[in-house]
């Protein structure tokens, strides 16, 4: 399965971004989503919920805090039952995960690509940040806002958003 990891900073458009792929036929296979929520209550999930059944476990929201910081016990166990759940329902063309604005990139790519079960399971196929055009550089200036910067430096690709 191939997986790609979207991430940017909070309200960047990452789920708009999601909203979107999922909506239009991209042939993109069948896909499970994983969504990081950093509060206790899910909101993004609600947004892309129209795309899945209820029945079928392929958008899976994870909300108990930022995935970097808990990649091991949060992602990597999905990613398995994700993988060995197609025995039931079939073959997983794609997972994408997207990731809380505050999450920094690198543990979650680690999750696909190093030494874990999941990483003999799966390839990443993109590392995709939505750039917020209006609010981002500012964003990048601060120096609480590290993870924006990690966000940026790990793109495979560079969305900008709210260019007009």
């Amino acid at each position: 399965s191939g997986g790609c990891s979207c991430a940017g900073f909070l309200g960047s458009g990452k789920t708009t971004l999601l909203n979107r792929v999922l909506a239009e036929n991209h042939d993109l296979g069948r896909v499970a989503v994983i969504q990081n929520e950093f509060g206790a209550v899910g909101i993004d999930d609600a947004l892309t919920a129209e795309h899945f059944s209820s029945s079928s476990g392929d958008e899976i929201l994870l909300n108990n805090g930022c995935i970097c910081c808990t990649v091991k016990s949060d992602i990597t166990p999905v990613l398995e039952r994700l993988w060995l759940g197609q025995a039931e329902h079939g073959r997983l063309d794609r997972i994408l995960v997207e990731t809380t604005g505050l999450a920094r990139p690198s543990p979650v790519v680690q999750a696909f690509i190093h030494g874990t079960p999941a990483s003999w399971m799966t390839r990443v196929d993109a590392m995709i940040t939505v750039f917020d055009a209006l609010h981002g550089p500012a964003h990048l200036q601060r120096d609480d806002t590290q993870e924006s910067v990690e966000q940026v430096a790990f793109a495979d690709v560079l969305l900008l958003n709210k260019t007009d």
